[in-house]
């Protein structure tokens, strides 16, 4: 949620995305990370920890994307992953839903 929240934060201000973050709480979920969250993700030796970890819990939450800004750092995760923009053409793939930022606005 971090991430998501960072990238909307950057495009509509702290207000807007945290009412938009609390919309979202119908359809994602928050993940709490353990030590064998940790123990897991510091086994796979990514290059960039941070990014295995958050990887390691979005497969915890059978997750279907991961929202960042650096995809190629979510090269050998098993969940699909890209940009916000990227994001809203996957959810339109898979539901044929279309978000559009402007309207947000």
């Amino acid at each position: 949620m971090t991430y998501y929240f960072y990238l909307m934060r950057k495009e509509l201000g702290s207000q807007a995305a945290q009412e938009l973050l609390e919309d979202t709480f119908t359809w994602t979920h928050a993940c709490s990370i353990d030590g064998t969250d940790v123990q897991a993700a510091l086994a796979e030796r990514w290059p960039d920890f941070e990014d295995c970890l958050a990887s390691t819990c979005a497969q915890k939450l059978s997750a279907d994307y991961i929202i960042t800004r650096d995809a190629n750092g979510f090269k050998k995760s098993l969940i699909p992953s890209g940009t916000a923009s990227d994001f809203m053409e996957y959810v339109f793939d898979t539901t044929g839903v279309r978000y559009s930022l402007e309207n947000l606005l």
